[in-house]
This record gives structure tokens, C-alpha cells and sequence, in this order.
């Protein structure tokens, strides 16, 4: 099989296509997959923009004719046309995220309360909602000038 990518840092992990234990019903699984598809075309998460800022601006500056879906993306999301994904790729996260796993899973959890992620959702119901995906690897920096707290990121270099 030809890819598409070049290969730099560590290696990724391939992901066979999901499979459905035989013991879920059907309808369990599609029921969870609709709603999964439906709450990320449909509902936004929580974003750290001033949404109403910025259509205050575009307003005062007669420019929400010129950019009238800005507002919403900012809100929601923005579309960015990729070429399909032909497998699911999991990268490992950095050694620093099991050293400190507990200030990571703090920081998922301040998270998931304000609705900035969906989740938690197992591989399987991803791939059942979306297809084939990709993860960028996450680690932890330390905040500067702030002993023992630490900034999340996600390292979106890799391929």
C-alpha cells in the first residue's frame, strides 16, 4: 500500500477498522453514533473567543456582509478541507503527560466541565461517528514563573 505521508519521529500506531462487540445492540450503537454525529455537526463547544465581541466589531465596521459566517465558525468550528483520511492514526502522547498524569487529568477534566471536548468516547465510537481520524500528540509544558503548574498542549507538527 502507497501512502501519503513521510514518516518523521516516532512511529504511529495503525488501528484495524472498529469492530462492534456482538453483545451491544444494534440500535445501542446507532443510537450513540447519531447522537455523537449530531452534537458535532449541530451543537458548538464552549470557545475562548468573545463571540459577541467580534460580532460587535464586524457590525461597527460594516463588515459582517464580507465575512458572514465568521461569528458562527468562531463559535463552532472551521471547516478545513484535508484529504481523506485512508486509516486512523494514534500517536503516542509525550513521556510527560504519564509523569504528571494527574495534573493532566485535571486539566481534561476543567475541560470537559466548561464544554471545551466532547467526551470521554472510546476509539470505536470515533471511528463509527467520524471515519478514519488522526491525534496529534499532547504533553505538558511548565507555566512560567508558576512552580508546579503546567500548560496542556498538543503538538500539532506531526504528520
Amino acid at each position: 500500500m502507497v501512502t501519503s505521508f513521510a514518516m518523521i519521529g516516532k512511529r504511529h500506531r495503525v488501528t484495524p477498522a472498529p469492530t462492534i462487540t456482538p453483545s451491544m445492540p444494534a440500535q445501542v450503537v446507532e443510537a450513540l453514533v447519531t447522537a455523537l454525529r449530531s452534537a458535532l455537526r449541530h451543537n458548538c463547544t464552549t470557545t475562548p473567543y468573545k463571540v459577541d465581541t467580534w460580532r460587535d466589531f464586524l457590525s461597527q465596521a460594516a463588515l459582517t456582509p464580507r465575512y458572514p459566517n465568521l461569528v458562527k465558525r468562531l463559535s463552532c468550528s472551521f471547516r478545513t478541507f484535508m484529504p481523506p483520511l485512508m486509516q486512523t492514526f494514534i500517536l503516542p502522547n509525550h513521556p510527560l503527560v504519564k509523569q504528571y498524569k494527574a495534573v493532566f487529568n485535571d486539566i481534561i477534566h476543567k475541560e470537559l466541565s466548561k464544554h471545551h471536548y466532547i467526551g470521554p468516547l472510546t476509539e470505536s465510537e470515533i471511528q463509527r461517528a467520524l471515519g478514519h481520524f488522526q491525534t496529534s500528540p499532547i504533553s505538558l509544558i511548565p507555566k512560567p514563573g508558576r512552580p508546579g503548574k503546567y500548560r496542556m498542549i498538543q503538538d500539532l507538527s506531526h504528520p
